[in-house]
């Protein structure tokens, strides 16, 4: 979890010298650096919903989706699906947005938490996947 937020904060670092470099004004931005560097304080810390708290107030497109997704994975460690299912709600790119909604499927599926799966698997829009993830549905929950 570590080195994904390092991988963040570089990456967001990196968007900043852009930015400056291409006169673009930088006040959006400083104010999601300064919250990229306490949620990934939180993060380090282990308290996904503070860092939760501080990823809703990015603005950057990109930034949201990072933060998003290194949540989804904290939660999904966690279990705590409901939460993962509420931050992957926020992904803006689709591709992400449907990789998680798998993971989301296939978790809950093992964890035997059946009515949470099926609402899941149809959001997929992917027909082959929806078709797997019915089968592997209807062996472990029928």
């Amino acid at each position: 979890m570590k080195l994904l937020t390092r991988i963040i904060v570089s990456f967001y670092f990196m968007s900043l010298v852009v930015l400056i470099s291409t006169g673009t004004t930088i006040a959006g931005p400083l104010e999601d650096l300064l919250l990229v560097q306490k949620y990934q304080n939180e993060m380090t810390a282990g308290n996904l919903k503070s860092a939760e708290r501080l990823a809703n107030k990015l603005t950057d497109p990109n930034m949201v989706n990072l933060t998003a997704s290194a949540l989804y994975q904290g939660y999904m460690e966690k279990n705590d699906l409901k939460s993962a299912e509420r931050v992957a709600n926020k992904l803006t790119d689709p591709n992400m947005k449907s990789i998680v909604t798998i993971g989301l499927v296939t978790k809950a599926i093992e964890l035997k938490k059946c009515a949470m799966a099926q609402p899941l698997i149809e959001k997929l829009t992917d027909k082959n996947i929806q078709t797997m993830l019915r089968m592997s549905y209807a062996i472990s929950c029928k």
